[in-house]
Parts: structure tokens; sequence; C-alpha cells
């Protein structure tokens, strides 16, 4: 189960990266706007579902990981701080690739950290068992948001 659950937030990952690359690249106003819509619609469920069924549980079986999840939690207010600029910034703004970029320096260190300390913790501290529930929880807890963003 630790490799479904691990799987699952990979996947993730790859399509926030997969949007950051394409939005980097990009000189297209329209395509800048589109690509910030899908990234939003793709990170702020994935976040949310992270705060509410990932992070407490690892808190609780890990009490040595409690700064690891207190800086992942920093990492995602200062995330949805930058995409809620970006959102409301002109696509064809000076700023916006550079905004774009810090973003994404921001997204990575945190993908990078979770995939390398985090999920280490989890599965060293929690059973298989745990790690279904918490896979469980996050799946549910991720359609609820993305439900509520459409």
């Amino acid at each position: 189960m630790h490799d479904q659950l691990f799987d699952a937030l990979r996947k993730d990952h790859k399509e926030v990266r997969d949007i950051f690359q394409k939005m980097l690249q990009t000189k297209q106003s329209s395509s800048r706007e589109e690509l910030v819509g899908k990234l939003h619609r793709e990170i702020m469920p994935h976040m949310r579902a992270e705060e509410r069924a990932l992070y407490p549980s690892v808190r609780e079986h890990c009490k040595t990981c409690k700064d690891d999840v207190l800086e992942s939690m920093e990492e995602h207010h200062a995330a949805r701080l930058m995409l809620n600029e970006l959102q409301e910034m002109d696509a064809d703004d000076e700023r916006f690739h550079a905004k774009a970029a810090v973003l994404h320096e921001i997204v990575e260190h945190h993908l990078k950290e979770e995939e390398n300390e985090i999920f280490k913790d989890i599965r060293k501290n929690m059973s298989k068992e745990e790690a279904g529930d918490i896979l469980e929880r996050f799946k549910k807890e991720k359609e609820r948001v993305k439900g509520q963003l459409h």
C-alpha cells in the first residue's frame, strides 16, 4: 500500500511538472492563461488533500517529522499566494515568466522534499494499512475539492 500511495502522489507531481514545463516554454498569452488555470485545477486539490489526509497522519505516526510537515505546509501557503498572483496577472505582463519560474522553483523544491523525505518517513513509520487509509482519504478529499473548483 505504501507504493500505491506514493504512485498516486507521484502521478499528481508529474502532472504539475508537465504543466510547469509547458507554461515556462510558451510565449502565447492565451496558452499561458489556460495553463495557469490548469495548474490551479491540478495543484489546489492535491495540496488540500495532502493537508487534510497526509500531513496529519505523518505527524501522528512520526513525532520527529513535525518540522518536515510544518515546512511543507508553509510551502503550500507560499505556492497558493504566488499562484493567486499569477492568476490575477495579465499573461502578457513582463513579470509573468519570472513569477511562474519562481513558483516553479518553490513547487519543485517541495516535490523533491516530499518524494525524498516524507515518503521515507511514511514507509518507516506507518504500516501498509495506515498508508492505505491515507490513500483513500487523500483520494476522497482531492475529489471533494475538485468538485468545489468547478
